[in-house]
């Protein structure tokens, strides 16, 4: 209902609804249903809430909502997750390959791992996804999945970016990727960084990294021709 709506997104905004209870559903004891405030909120929460009460209103019972269901499908991070997940589920293992290299592409990481999204070009991220057909094949899979499944991209004109950051804390299954490939993503991400201002520098061997920076950057894989004029500058 409305109301649902607007007692859920008021937990999240972290303001205090006049009731700061979800509804009880029909035949249940007042008071019985949890209160909203003690949501955990932060800026990556409106998908969650678009995902929690889309899968809330596909389960139900009754005309009824009440917040004892929103526990069935895992809470508000678990929703997201499980429709993460079911995108993914529904690529095979080729295309599921790709997937994971490209979302890994689209993450940035700084000198404190914290993970940010990286937008890419779409030649960028059609490479970064296996190349030709079979990379736009991915992109199309991941933007537009099919089964009303969540996408997990974005692609805006020649923009391609996570559909929000909110995968970047909620979805396992990225998480874990991250975590195994932590140190490459910073790499990348400093060879991202440092090919832009050495090429908006002027392009001067002087400017270029010895030592273990160096051999670092080398391991990184350039996305767009600015660095790969750095990595074979290095």
């Amino acid at each position: 209902s409305p109301e649902l709506v607007e007692q859920i997104l008021a937990a999240f905004d972290g303001r205090r609804h006049p009731s700061c209870e979800i509804p009880v559903a029909t035949g249940q004891a007042e008071g019985s249903c949890r209160r909203t405030d003690a949501i955990r909120t932060d800026n990556s929460t409106l998908p969650l809430v678009a995902h929690v009460i889309w899968k809330l209103w596909r389960q139900r019972e009754s005309g009824d909502l009440c917040a004892d269901d929103c526990e069935v499908i895992g809470g508000l991070e678990g929703a997201l997750d499980a429709s993460a997940n079911e995108t993914l589920d529904a690529l095979d293992a080729v295309d599921r390959s790709h997937a994971r290299e490209l979302l890994l592409e689209l993450v940035n990481v700084d000198h404190n791992e914290i993970e940010t999204r990286h937008t890419m070009t779409r030649s960028e991220a059609v490479e970064a996804a296996g190349g030709g057909a079979v990379g736009n094949h991915v992109l199309m899979q991941l933007s537009s999945p099919k089964r009303r499944s969540m996408p997990l991209i974005v692609v805006d004109h020649d923009k391609v970016d996570l559909v929000h950051e909110a995968l970047l804390r909620h979805w396992r299954i990225l998480a874990g990727w991250l975590a195994h490939n932590r140190e490459a993503r910073f790499w990348t991400t400093q060879l991202r960084q440092r090919a832009q201002v050495w090429v908006e520098g002027g392009r001067s061997w002087r400017d270029l990294p010895s030592g273990r920076e160096q051999s670092q950057l080398l391991r990184a894989r350039p996305g767009n021709q600015a660095q790969r004029d750095y990595h074979r500058a290095l």
